[in-house]
């Protein structure tokens, strides 16, 4: 174990090793999971893995050293979107639909800026990266 995990508390050491052990099964599929075509998948492994970043579960060259390996033994979409909406815009949406939240959400500058950090890292590393800047058009047209 090295300094960083010996400073990690448990519960993040535990998260981190299970996520270790999830990768290398999904590694060992690797065959299965390439013969599969015309997949829509909302939600792939990339947000799995920003959340951990943001979240402080892995630093961000470590998350980006994970999404690399899933990147190499996952599928490979054909195209990635996301949608991108600034902040205050974002913030202004969400409070107009406050009773439809999670009142936990944590919706800090500081969480939105760190998505903006590894989504930016990650699409200059995976292919076919489009992001949709939702910021002028409204949430029904965006659906």
């Amino acid at each position: 174990m090295d300094d960083l995990q010996q400073s990690l508390p448990d519960n993040i050491i535990k998260t981190m090793q299970t996520l270790q052990s999830e990768l290398k099964k999904i590694e060992d599929l690797n065959g299965i999971a390439n013969k599969y075509r015309d997949v829509l998948i909302i939600r792939y492994w990339i947000s799995t893995v920003a959340a951990a970043f943001v979240d402080g579960i892995f630093l961000l060259e470590e998350a980006l050293s994970v999404a690399l390996r899933l990147y190499q033994c996952m599928p490979k979409p054909d195209y990635i979107f996301t949608f991108h909406c600034d902040y205050l815009s974002r913030i202004e949406r969400i409070k107009k639909r406050e009773l439809l939240c999670n009142q936990d959400d944590d919706i800090s500058l500081v969480r939105d800026k760190k998505y903006r950090i590894i989504l930016e890292a990650l699409s200059k590393e995976i292919q076919n990266w489009y992001v949709i800047d939702t910021n002028n058009i409204s949430p029904a047209t965006t659906f």
